[in-house]
C-alpha cells in the first residue's frame, strides 16, 4: 500500500499510480533521494493544492512538505515540488535529504544577503570612560565555545593607521583594555562554525558540529574589514551553493543531510565509506539497472589528486607567500644544495644579478628583497602550489587562501579622567594583524626583477586583458568614506605549510573571495 502525504494531508492517487524513486550517493553527486515527476488528479486534491489550475491564480514556485509511505515503511521524508499544473492533473517531484537541501539553496540566494543576526557587543559593552577589566576580554576575543564572533584588529588594503579597523587600546602597565574605540571602524568577525550553523538554521536545518571536534579548524573565524555588526556582511557575495562547494573543497569533506532529523553534517572524504550506517540494497530488490561510461576526470572539489593551488594572487605583499607558476617558470632560477651555499653565492653576486635571480634550495625559494638602501634574502612561496603532475594545469583551485599578516605596534595608552581623553604612551605593544587586499598580474619571459614582479610592476601584455577583468570584478564599490570589502572573506586558520620540506604548522589567515 502506497501513501503520499503532502502538506500534512493524504493525497489521492490515481488508480494506475506508478512512480520511480532514485537514490544517489552524495559522495559522487551531492544529491540523494528524489522521484521523477509524479502525476496526481487535480480535482481530488483541491484540499492540498487549492484551485491552482485556475487562470486567475498566480503561479509561483511551490514547495510543500511530503512523506512517502510504502507498506508502512517511510521511503521519503522531505518536500514535494510543484512542477506543472493542468486542468485535470498536477505534477510534483519528491525530494529529501541532500536533494531537498540543494533545492532550497540552489536558487540565487546569496549568503551575504541572508538575515543571520548581528552582534552588538562593542555597543552595549562600551565603557563610559576608562578601560574594561581583562576579565571581559572573553566577550570580545573568546573561543567559538564562548562567543559567536570576535573583534580583532584588521587592516584594509594598506598598513596604515587610517585603515585599521577594530583597533584596541591597552592601558599602559596593566591588562585592561578598550576595544573598538572608533565605532565607525567596527567590523564583526564571526566564527566559521557560527556562520555555517546560522546558514543551515536559516533553511530549517540543524548543523552537526562534530566534524570540528578536536580539530584545529574549530576556532577558524571570518575576518572582515566591512564596518558592520551584521554577520552576513562579513561574508562574500556567493550563493549558498557556492559557499558549501568551497567549504567542501577546502575542508576535504562532503555534506550529508539526514532527511528524517533534518541534520546537516560534514563527512571526511576519506572516512565516508567507513561509517556503519550505510544502507545495503539486496540484488533482488533492484528493479532497473543500467551502465554508464565513467570518464577519468576528477571533480574539481576533489583535492586528493591532481595539482592544487590557493587562488591567491602572486602580487602585492600577499604574493610573497605564493608565487605563480608562470613567474617561477619565467624567472632566472639558480639551485643550491644547502642554504649556506646559497648565502655564499648571494654575497658574491652583484646587486643587479641578485634582483633577477630566484634562489632555490630543495623546495624552498628565496629572492633578493630591497627595502630602502638595504638588500637581504627573503624566503617566499611558503604556500606554494601542490604540483603532482608538472605537465598539467592546476585541477583544483582553493578560493580559501592564505593572506598576509603584519606585525604592527598598536601602542599602549593612559586615560585622563578630567577630560575623558586617551593618550598614547611610549611603551610599544606589537600585534599580528591581517591585511585584506590583493590583485593579479602577468609576467615577461625575459629576465626581470623578482620583487617588482611580485609587487605588480611587471606585466605580460598578452595576458593583461584577462588580468584587468579579474581585477575589476574584485574591486568593491565604496558608498562611504569607510573602506569596505564586501567581496572578501578571510579566516584565521592554522594552515599546514604546503612546502613539505618545512615542518609543523603556521598560524595564518585565509581569504575567500
Amino acid at each position: 500500500m502506497t501513501e503520499l502525504y503532502i502538506n500534512g494531508q493524504l493525497a489521492v492517487l490515481s488508480e494506475d499510480f506508478y512512480f520511480m524513486l532514485a537514490s544517489e550517493n552524495p559522495y559522487f553527486t551531492r544529491s540523494s533521494n528524489y522521484s521523477l515527476d509524479i502525476e496526481l488528479p487535480m480535482s481530488a486534491n483541491y484540499a492540498i493544492f487549492g484551485h491552482i489550475n485556475r487562470l486567475d491564480v498566480t503561479k509561483k514556485k511551490t514547495i510543500l512538505t511530503a512523506v512517502l509511505m510504502v507498506d508502512a515503511r517511510c521511503l521519503l521524508s522531505g518536500s514535494a515540488v510543484l512542477m506543472s499544473v493542468e486542468e485535470t492533473r498536477v505534477k510534483v517531484q519528491l525530494v529529501s535529504g541532500n536533494a531537498e537541501f540543494n533545492l532550497l539553496t540552489n536558487d540565487d540566494i546569496y549568503v551575504d544577503e541572508l538575515d543571520l543576526g548581528s552582534d552588538w557587543t562593542p555597543v552595549v559593552g562600551r565603557p563610559i570612560g576608562g578601560f574594561l577589566p581583562a576579565s571581559e576580554m572573553v566577550d570580545y576575543y573568546g573561543s567559538v565555545d564562548q562567543v559567536e564572533s570576535v573583534w580583532l584588529p584588521v587592516f584594509y588594503q594598506d598598513v596604515n593607521p587610517e585603515n585599521l579597523n577594530n583597533n584596541a587600546q591597552y592601558e599602559d602597565g596593566s591588562n585592561r583594555f578598550l576595544p573598538c574605540p572608533e565605532f565607525l571602524r567596527t567590523c564583526i568577525q564571526p566564527y566559521l562554525m557560527t556562520v555555517i550553523t546560522k546558514i543551515v538554521e536559516h533553511f530549517g536545518y540543524t548543523f552537526d558540529t562534530s566534524f570540528f571536534d578536536n580539530n584545529f579548524l574549530r576556532n577558524v573565524y571570518v575576518c572582515s574589514a566591512v564596518a558592520s555588526l551584521g554577520i552576513s556582511s562579513a561574508l562574500p557575495h556567493w550563493t549558498v551553493s557556492e559557499f558549501f562547494d568551497e567549504l567542501e573543497k577546502f575542508l576535504g569533506v562532503i555534506t550529508i543531510v539526514d532527511e528524517h532529523t533534518k541534520v546537516v553534517r560534514f563527512a571526511k572524504l576519506n572516512d565516508y565509506f567507513s561509517f556503519s550506517d550505510k544502507e545495503v540494497i539486496n540484488e533482488d530488490a533492484v528493479l532497473h539497472e543500467f551502465s554508464v561510461e565513467i570518464e577519468d576526470k576528477k571533480d574539481d572539489k576533489d583535492i586528493s589528486s591532481g595539482n592544487v593551488s590557493y587562488d591567491l594572487s602572486s602580487v602585492t605583499d600577499d604574493g610573497f607567500l605564493r608565487l605563480d607558476r608562470e613567474l617561477i617558470e619565467a624567472a632566472q632560477k639558480t639551485e643550491y644544495n644547502t642554504y649556506d651555499e646559497l648565502v655564499q653565492a648571494y654575497n658574491a653576486m652583484s646587486d643587479e644579478n641578485r634582483k633577477k635571480t630566484l634562489f632555490v634550495v630543495g623546495r624552498r625559494y628565496y629572492i633578493n628583497y630591497n627595502e630602502g638602501d638595504k638588500n637581504s634574502l627573503r624566503e617566499v612561496n611558503l604556500y606554494a602550489d601542490l604540483i603532482r603532475n608538472p605537465e598539467s594545469e592546476t585541477s583544483a583551485s582553493l578560493r580559501i587562501v592564505p593572506a598576509k599578516i603584519v606585525q604592527y605596534n598598536i601602542g599602549t595608552y593612559t586615560f585622563l579622567s578630567h577630560n575623558f581623553d586617551y593618550v598614547r604612551t611610549d611603551t610599544p605593544l606589537f600585534f599580528n594583524i591581517p591585511v585584506v587586499s590583493f590583485h593579479k598580474v602577468g609576467y615577461e619571459q625575459s629576465a626581470f626583477n623578482i620583487q617588482e614582479a611580485i609587487e605588480g610592476n611587471v606585466e605580460l601584455q598578452e595576458k593583461q586583458k584577462r588580468v584587468i577583468l579579474w581585477r575589476l570584478r574584485s574591486i568593491p564599490v565604496y558608498s562611504t568614506a569607510i573602506p569596505l570589502t564586501g567581496n572578501h572573506l578571510i579566516m584565521l586558520i592554522r594552515l599546514p605549510i604546503t612546502n613539505k620540506d618545512l615542518k609543523g604548522w603556521y598560524q595564518h589567515l585565509c581569504l575567500i573571495r
